[in-house]
C-alpha cells in the first residue's frame, strides 16, 4: 500500500467540546469542571456534548442524563442554546471562509476545507492551520483540533489524534506509516460490533482492511463490505472527495423534527398539540430553504420502545403547517394503537423541490382545499417573528389551548 500520492491537501476541523466549551467561554464560575450540556437531571434527554473534565467520568454524547448524572454527581448540567450555538458556527464559517472558498461544513462544529490553492498564498499548510486556530482562539475563545490530510477520511481521523487544541499533518508518503497502522475503530462506520468481526477475521489495521479481498469483506458484510473497504482506502462513502462548499450543496433530502414526551402518554388532546407544534416547526423550515414536499412520514415510538412509521405522497407540493398537520393526523388516526401510551412523535417530509421564487411566492398551483390569500401573506411575517424571537413567540390555537390547560 506504498506510493500513496494525491496532490490534494485537506484540512478537517474540528471544534473540541462545541456546546460545553461556550458555555465555559461564557460562564467563566463553570470553567475547568465537569460540564454536561443536552438537559438537567429528571428529565428524559440526552448528553448533546460534555467537556473534558466530565468526558474523564466516561460521558459521552448520546449517553442518557440519568445515567450521566451516576457516573459523574459532581457535574453542571446545562439545557442546549440552539441559537447561540448557531450564531458561533456562522462565526466559525466566516473565520474558514477567509483562508479559502472551498469549505464543507458538514455539522455545526466540524468542517473540511480545501487548502490546495491557499498554500501558496498563505504560506506552508501548518502556518494556515496555526492562523485559523489562532483567529477562532482570540476572536471566538475557543479551541479547535485540525487533522491534514490527502483526502477527508484521513484528515477526519488526524484531526482526532490530539484532541484537544491539537494539529495533525499527514503526508501522502506518511499515510502508510500514521493512517494504515491505526485500528479499523478509527475508521467512520466502524463500531464496536463490526470492530469485533474484523478482528476474527485477522483485520486489525486500517492497512489490512484497505488489502482485505472486497469479496471476503462482502461475504461477512454484505453490500457493506465493499463501503467499509472504500472508506480504509480514504475514499467518501458516495465516492466523492471533492469539497462541496454551503451554496453548492444539493437539497436535503428530508426535514423533519421529532418530540420526546416527558411522560408517555395517550392524551389525544397533548399528542395533537405537539403534532401541531411539529408542524409549525417543520413547515417553517422547509419554507426557509424555499422548498415544498411531496410525501410526509409519521414517526412514533411507544412505551416499550416499539417504533412505526407510515407515509403518504400527494400529486402536489405541501409547504403550509395547515397542511403538514393535517396529512400528519390523518396518518396518526389510521396507526396509532389506542392500548399503548407514546413516547415519541415525529414528522418528515420528503421528495423535496424548490418551489418559492426569488420573492418567496410559491410558483405552484395553489391546492384549493389549503389556500387563503390572507394566510398565504401572512406566513412570511409569522416565519420572521419566529426567526427574530424564537419560535414560542407566536403559535397556532391548538398549542396554546393545551398548553394554558394545564398550567
Amino acid at each position: 500500500m506504498s506510493g500513496w500520492i494525491n496532490k490534494k491537501r485537506i484540512m478537517h476541523i474540528d471544534m473540541d467540546a462545541f456546546f460545553a466549551s461556550i458555555e465555559q467561554r461564557d460562564l467563566p464560575s463553570i470553567k475547568g469542571k465537569p460540564v454536561i450540556v443536552g438537559g438537567i437531571p429528571g428529565s428524559r434527554g440526552v448528553v448533546a456534548t460534555c467537556s473534558y473534565e466530565a468526558r474523564k467520568s466516561g460521558i459521552t454524547s448520546g449517553m442518557p442524563i440519568s445515567e450521566a448524572k451516576k457516573r459523574c454527581p459532581k457535574a453542571i448540567f446545562l439545557r442546549t442554546y440552539g441559537k447561540k450555538y448557531l450564531y458561533t458556527a456562522w462565526q466559525l464559517l466566516e473565520i474558514w471562509n477567509r483562508f479559502t472558498p472551498l469549505v464543507e461544513p458538514v455539522s455545526i462544529d466540524e468542517a473540511y476545507l480545501d487548502i490546495t490553492g491557499s498554500i501558496g498564498m498563505l504560506g506552508n499548510e501548518e502556518k494556515i492551520a496555526l492562523l485559523i486556530k489562532k483567529e477562532i482562539r482570540e476572536k471566538l475563545k475557543l479551541t479547535c483540533s485540525i487533522g491534514i490530510a490527502p483526502n477527508k477520511v484521513f484528515a477526519k481521523i488526524a484531526s482526532g489524534l490530539q484532541k484537544p487544541d491539537g494539529l495533525t499533518i499527514i503526508k501522502d508518503d506518511e499515510v502508510d506509516k500514521i493512517i494504515f497502522n491505526l485500528p479499523v475503530s478509527k475508521l467512520w462506520g466502524i463500531g464496536k460490533k463490526s470492530e469485533k468481526v474484523l478482528n476474527r477475521l485477522g483485520i486489525k489495521t486500517i492497512g489490512e482492511l484497505a488489502n482485505t479481498p472486497t469479496k471476503v469483506l462482502k461475504q461477512w458484510f454484505g453490500i457493506n463490505g465493499e463501503l467499509i473497504q472504500r472508506i480504509a482506502k480514504g475514499e467518501e462513502k458516495n465516492k466523492n472527495i471533492e469539497i462541496i462548499p454551503l451554496d453548492k450543496k444539493e437539497h436535503e433530502k428530508s426535514i423533519g423534527n421529532e418530540h420526546t414526551f416527558p411522560e408517555d402518554t395517550d392524551s389525544i388532546d397533548y399528542i395533537f398539540s405537539e403534532l401541531m407544534n411539529l408542524s409549525q416547526k417543520t413547515g417553517k423550515r422547509l419554507r426557509e430553504k424555499r422548498l415544498g414536499a411531496k410525501t410526509i412520514t409519521l414517526k412514533l415510538r411507544y412505551k416499550g420502545f416499539f417504533t412505526t412509521t407510515h407515509q403518504k405522497s400527494f400529486p402536489n407540493f405541501i409547504y403550509k403547517d395547515e397542511e403538514i398537520f393535517f396529512h400528519s393526523k390523518a396518518l396518526f388516526n389510521k396507526i396509532y394503537n389506542k392500548k399503548e401510551k407514546i413516547r415519541l412523535i415525529g414528522i418528515s417530509l420528503s421528495s423535496l423541490l424548490s418551489i418559492f421564487d426569488t420573492s418567496g411566492n410559491p410558483s405552484i398551483q395553489k391546492e384549493l382545499f389549503f389556500y387563503n390569500s390572507k394566510t398565504e401573506r401572512l406566513y412570511p411575517v409569522l416565519d420572521s417573528l419566529k426567526e427574530r424571537f424564537g419560535e414560542k413567540i407566536i403559535s397556532r390555537g391548538k398549542v396554546l389551548q393545551y398548553a394554558y390547560k394545564n398550567i
